[in-house]
């Protein structure tokens, strides 16, 4: 059986009937918008759309976790790059320097 969705994923269904419009042009809106936190989103899509405060605090919420997730997944590309470019660079240095092996990964669940 398949778990119900919860947080504020729980609302898209209702503001997609309500408001007539995909959940992700509701989110594109939010990313594209000059504001950034978060009640100046909310007030915005409330004054600006006539969402309710209710229907916009959830796109908000969930939009604003997805963007943070985006920016940690890109950071940590970052540093592994990073860590590879040092591993060459030292493996490319004289035999005074050593390279250990990368430790194992743990699994994936």
């Amino acid at each position: 059986m398949t778990e119900p969705v919860k947080g504020p994923a729980s609302y898209f269904p209702s503001i997609e009937k309500k408001y007539g419009r995909p959940v992700a042009e509701w989110k594109n809106l939010i990313r594209t918008s000059p504001l950034s936190k978060h009640m100046e989103l909310v007030s915005w899509l409330k004054a600006e759309h006539g969402l309710g405060h209710g229907h916009a605090n959830a796109l908000v919420a969930h939009t604003l976790a997805e963007t943070d997730n985006e920016a940690l997944v890109g950071a940590l590309h970052q540093v592994v790059m990073k860590n590879r470019q040092l591993r060459l660079q030292l493996t490319q240095q004289p035999n005074n320097v050593r390279v250990l092996p990368s430790p194992p990964r743990p699994p994936v669940h």
